[in-house]
């Protein structure tokens, strides 16, 4: 299955989509992604705009495209601003350029919950930002960060390195806050991005993770880690701290949670140099860093070692946002030289996958016929209506239901193979439609056991050499497939049919079988009586036939011989002490 790979998609695009345009937002609020604002052309002039279109996530393989009737007054048309969820009905923005170069320092929010959209203007106090574009706003527990950005009041203009907070919940809601961050905090800057992430040396802490952008000289390439919790800047822990691949500006950086670690996507922009701000060029490579790792995936400069599909042209300026539900990156429009209007799919759902994970499954092989009890380990499991479990080989393709143990166990039984080839297949797992986990697991089919391929060993089926009578007697069965293959698991305690059978008398002892979880089972009898034994082995698979068939060799003719010999004596025994007697 195609683990690790990414693919660009093109939608074709139905209903009244966006004008070409740049520096626009791009925000999912429940099904729908909401577009607002950007620089776009209008009668041959460089026009922003304020219009807000929505993009129907649940559309399929289409772009349903709807332009949304607003009322009442709405914000100054902008670009360069930012946007976010603020909750399942609401977009918040701030910030932003408008005519004539106007920056902006205000909070709007916009109500989807209605037919026709609701603009409402915020009243802000505390220590408010000075306006501003280029900067970078993220959400976090309830608080709205913003970093950096060029911009200032009148007509000063400067890039910036400083952190605002607006909270917006609670008693606080709409109260700015500046912080002082401790720590080396990266260079002013704007045009770079901003990214919620944690790492796997402090999963339980979360990062705004900046990188790239632009001052009046450079482009810049170096990240940086700001501690949301301690608000300090925190160096990665690594003697060498991580770099983007290029010296970069406006380009799109997200991070996605996944099992075990974060991935930090990144596309497009424009790629320069450290020392100038006149070579540079616009890009439409694609790479993802490991947050566990720490490492780039990519092996090439555009990124199709690990991305397949039609890859959108070179551009900076796009907007973008995750679609969690569908596993998928949203791009659209940019800058090239030219206005762009298009839409991208980067479907990543065999890098990151859901929120949870699964790891492995006890046992790890089955026969063909299914019906074999799984335990299934892994990590964040929860109860769900719908617990799916996929086995593939890549062409066949089987689904079962799962039960719901714990946060990491599931159980399953595994489905009927008998259609399709015996050998290794991949198993996913699904909870509420929310997609197939990514981890390489695997579970091996076998054509089912051949009694007469199977072989049995050991002392307790010898004539002679046996220990005696009264104490345990055991030998070993390897199982094999009708191949001849030796079994590497086990499973199948229940279908052996052993039976010992005392031959002077007929008397039938007790055999118990012990799964050796390898492929082989121990037999294990206490002969009674000195003598000989019949001992056969049967094997019965309930889902094949109703009839015992009996294993290569059986039955066998073990012997046993009285443990307990009197010792013999040359010579006088010592006379007996009367004193000794009981």
């Amino acid at each position: 299955p195609p683990i690790g790979i990414a693919e660009w998609i093109a939608p074709p695009i139905n209903g009244n989509a966006p004008t070409a345009r740049c520096g626009h937002s791009l925000t999912i609020i429940g099904r729908r992604a909401i577009v607002f604002g950007g620089l776009g052309e209008v009668q041959a002039q460089a026009t922003q705009f304020n219009d807000v279109y929505s993009l129907d996530l649940d559309g399929g393989d289409n772009a349903q495209w709807n332009l949304l009737p607003v009322s009442g007054a709405a914000p100054e048309p902008r670009w360069k601003h930012i946007a976010g969820c603020l909750d399942e009905n609401t977009l918040i923005i701030f910030g932003g350029i408008g005519k004539k170069s106007k920056r902006y320092n205000d909070v709007w929010t916009l109500d989807v919950s209605q037919e026709n959209l609701t603009w409402t203007e915020v009243s802000t106090s505390g220590t408010i930002p000075c306006p501003r574009g280029h900067h970078s706003g993220s959400i976090f527990d309830g608080k709205l960060v913003i970093f950096g950005g060029y911009g200032g009041h009148g007509q000063r203009r400067a890039f910036y390195n400083d952190v605002h907070i607006l909270e917006l919940t609670g008693e606080q809601a709409m109260v700015w806050s500046k912080p002082e961050p401790e720590g080396p905090a990266p260079k002013p800057r704007g045009d770079h991005s901003a990214s919620l992430v944690s790492l796997a040396s402090t999963p339980d802490s979360r990062f705004l993770l900046i990188m790239g952008g632009r001052d009046h000289g450079s482009f810049f390439s170096d990240m940086h880690l700001l501690d949301l919790t301690k608000m300090t800047w925190t160096p990665f822990p690594t003697s060498t701290p991580p770099t983007a691949p290029n010296c970069l500006c406006n380009h799109m950086a997200i991070g996605i949670q996944a099992v075990p670690f974060y991935k930090l996507f990144l596309f497009g922009g424009q790629a320069g140099s450290a020392s100038s701000r006149t070579d540079w060029r616009y890009i439409n490579s694609v790479n993802c860093m490991d947050l566990g790792r720490l490492e780039w995936m990519a092996t090439d400069s555009s990124g199709s070692s690990f991305v397949q599909g039609n890859f959108p042209s070179n551009r900076e300026d796009c907007a973008c946002a995750y679609d969690r539900r569908n596993n998928r990156i949203l791009v659209h429009g940019g800058w090239a030289d030219k206005w762009l209007g298009d839409l991208y799919y980067l479907d990543v759902s065999s890098i990151v996958g859901p929120p949870y994970a699964c790891y492995s499954l006890e046992p790890s092989e089955g026969p063909l016929t299914g019906q074999t009890p799984i335990r299934i380990t892994g990590e964040d499991f929860s109860p769900a209506t719908s617990i799916k479990v996929q086995f593939s080989d890549g062409k066949n393709t089987e689904i079962v239901d799962a039960k719901y143990v714990s946060k990491t166990q599931l159980t399953c039984n595994s489905p009927d193979w008998t259609k399709y080839p015996p050998g290794e297949v991949y198993v996913r797992v699904n909870l509420r439609g929310e997609g197939w986990t990514v981890h390489i697991v695997k579970w091996a089919y076998f054509v089912n056991t051949k009694p007469g391929k199977c072989v049995a060993y050991g002392p307790g089926l010898f004539e002679t050499d046996n220990a005696g009578w009264g104490f345990p007697a055991v030998f070993k069965v390897q199982a094999k497939d009708t191949g001849g293959r030796n079994r590497t698991s086990g499973g199948e305690a229940a279908c052996w049919r052993p039976r010992v059978v005392y031959v002077e008398t007929g008397e039938e002892i007790a055999c118990r079988v012990e799964d050796c979880k390898d492929g082989t089972y121990d037999f294990v009898y206490v002969p009674h009586h000195p003598g000989s034994y019949t001992v056969s082995v049967g094997y019965l698979d309930p889902l094949i036939s109703s009839d015992v068939v009996y294993i290569r060799g059986s039955p066998w003719t073990a012997c046993f011989e009285d443990p307990w010999n009197k010792a013999k004596f040359q010579g006088d025994a010592p006379p007996a002490d009367p004193g000794l007697l009981a």
